[in-house]
Parts: C-alpha cells; structure tokens; sequence
C-alpha cells in the first residue's frame, strides 16, 4: 500500500499461458465491466472487486493486438515489453497501447540503409511465415519501392520447422540460384 493506494498484480508466465493471454485479460475484466467509471464494485458487504487499471503483456504481437482490441473497449491501457509490430503503432486503432521497445518499422529502415549504402538495387528477400515475418517484409516491400530496388526473389520460411522438410529448402535455395545478379551492383 503507497499512500493509502492499494495496488494488486495478477502475473502470468508467459509460456504457460501462451496463446490463452486474451482469454484470461476478458476472465478477470469481468468483474470490472460494470464499474469502469467507479472506484469500485460492492457485490455484498464482504466482497470488494477492483477496477483493473491496466494491462502488461503480452510479448507476441498477434496477442498483443488481439489484447488491445478487447482492452480499448473498455479503455484500459496496455504496455507491452516485446510487441514490435509496426501496426500497433497506429494510434487510432490502438490509442490505449504502448510499449517499452521500438517498432520492427526502424529495423526495416536500417536494412533498407543498408542496402542503399551498399548501393545494391536488385535483390532477394526470405521472410518467416509470422506476423513479425509478414509485416516486416510487406514494409520492406513497400520502402524498397520508393527508392527503386527491385526485388528477384521473394521467398517465405514456414515458421515451424516440423511443417517444412529439407526439400522445400532445397527449393528455395534452387529460386535463388536462379537470380545470381541479385546482390548488388
């Protein structure tokens, strides 16, 4: 207690919940439903529910927007400490989140930096089949574009590696030989 101000936490560790965070944030918003605007909630004279204040979490994108959807109904604010999906930064469709870590969007300017630095203008792209793969790429995609390089080879990962066998890797490293020129004035 600070200040006459008593506080509680609800932890969850993260792997043991994964997946289930957006569940679990709705499951104990429900007894805070009803009193969003009071301090608190008398269910009889023994009982006291608190307001939650606020969420932190979760550490994928996807949950996290999954999470902010649900929580800015109820305009509840989120901090996440590892969310970097560059569309959480939309601000009118996620006014209640924030977070701790930058955007995936200045990794993909610094390989685009890169790629200008090293005056490259033809080249091939493998991306992870993820949100954090997905966005990055279509970003990458786009930002490419404004300063005229061409992508040859564009080429997504299947993210569980017990989906994919060697052949389909195989098969990508066959599409990028096909493209030798692609690296670089």
């Amino acid at each position: 207690m600070v200040n006459n101000i008593r506080r509680s936490t609800v932890v969850f560790e993260h792997d043991f919940v994964a997946g289930l965070e957006g569940l679990l944030v709705f499951k104990l918003m429900l007894g805070s439903i009803s009193n969003i605007d009071d301090n608190e909630y008398h269910c009889n004279k023994t009982q006291v529910r608190k307001v939650i204040s606020g969420v932190v979490g979760a550490a994928s994108s996807v949950t996290s927007i999954q999470v902010a959807n649900l929580l800015r109904l109820f305009r509840i604010p989120q901090v996440s400490f590892f969310s970097t999906s560059p569309e959480l930064s939309n601000k009118q469709r996620f006014e209640y989140f924030t977070r701790t870590i930058p955007s995936d969007h200045y990794q993909v300017k610094a390989m685009v930096d890169i790629i200008r630095l090293l005056k490259w203008s033809y080249i091939s792209i493998l991306y992870e089949e993820s949100n954090y793969g997905i966005k990055a790429f279509e970003e990458l995609e786009d930002l490419l574009a404004e300063y005229n390089i061409c992508i040859a080879v564009k080429e997504k990962l299947v993210k569980d590696s017990g989906v994919a066998d060697e052949s389909a890797y195989d098969n990508i490293v066959s599409k990028l030989l096909t493209k030798p020129r692609a690296r670089g004035n």
